[in-house]
């Protein structure tokens, strides 16, 4: 029973272990968090959960959406993204904007059509964003 247990915890220490350490090299490639499973490539899947983490933490009230207070309260760059985000034109970005605008913007930047972003074309999309920070990796 011991020998199991042992295993088990080396285990699990050596997959914690295995995480991108803030500062460290694989956090520096995808300083966004972006890649969950630390393949080197982001999914829509992948860049769908980022980008609702990312909006999910300006929702103040929690009622699946940003209103305009909600808006202005976040960094200037990412306020103008959201007010971009308002399909309907309602003042407000809901769920289903936010997730349109994230599979535009993947679609966008999938130079080679393959389904996954690579760093390189993370890097490139990232060129051509007002204000961006290109030399940024991944």
């Amino acid at each position: 029973m011991v020998r199991p247990l042992l295993v088990l915890s080396l285990g699990l220490a050596l997959a914690a272990c295995s995480q991108a350490a803030p500062g460290s090299a694989a956090s520096r490639r995808d300083p966004r968090g972006q890649d969950a499973d630390g393949d080197g490539q982001v999914t829509l899947a992948e860049a769908r959960a980022s980008h609702e983490r990312m909006y999910a933490r300006f929702d103040t009230n929690r009622d699946g959406r940003l209103d305009r207070a909600e808006i202005r309260a976040m960094p200037e760059r990412m306020a103008g993204r959201a007010e971009g985000m308002d399909a309907d034109g309602d003042g407000a970005v809901s769920a289903a904007e936010i997730a349109r605008a994230c599979e535009t913007r993947f679609r966008r930047r999938d130079l080679n059509g393959d389904g996954v972003l690579s760093g390189e074309e993370l890097r490139l999309g990232r060129m051509r964003e007002p204000g961006s920070n290109a030399s940024t990796p991944l």
